[in-house]
């Protein structure tokens, strides 16, 4: 057998009785990190989705227009309820998709040449926005 192994195929080889019958439960124990890794990438997706509204609404300034609480808080209830938030996860999940299908050098490591600097332009303007007296404009 080669070196490379998909995780369902590999766990047999590594148990102790190589039989036929004992390869099932070899299969059956690659799956746990297969559906750790699945949902370990849904929660990021969703995540990912929440992060895309807020900067979509802070870049058009629709996060903050409530003029009170009860306003923002029902823009917040309309956003979590069930499927007020189903496009941007939707887009969230296209681009991810998009950046794995690319693989690492294609896909990961452009996206991060991109975000990196996006992400520290972002903390080093939130910091800025810190030291803002209150009241201030």
């Amino acid at each position: 057998m080669g070196v490379r192994q998909r995780p369902v195929q590999s766990m047999h080889l590594e148990l102790p009785v190589r039989k036929k019958g004992k390869r099932k439960v070899g299969e059956a124990l690659g799956m746990i990190p297969v559906f750790g890794s699945l949902a370990m990438a849904i929660g990021y997706t969703v995540v990912m989705g929440w992060i895309l509204r807020y900067a979509v609404g802070t870049f058009t300034g629709a996060t903050l227009s409530p003029e009170n609480v009860d306003e923002f808080g029902a823009a917040f209830g309309k956003m979590a309820s069930a499927f007020g938030n189903n496009m941007w996860q939707i887009l969230a999940l296209v681009a991810c998709m998009l950046i794995l299908m690319l693989g690492v050098g294609s896909g990961i490591e452009k996206a991060n040449k991109i975000m990196m600097p996006i992400f520290f332009c972002i903390v080093r303007d939130s910091g800025n926005l810190c030291r803002i007296p209150a009241g201030s404009k």
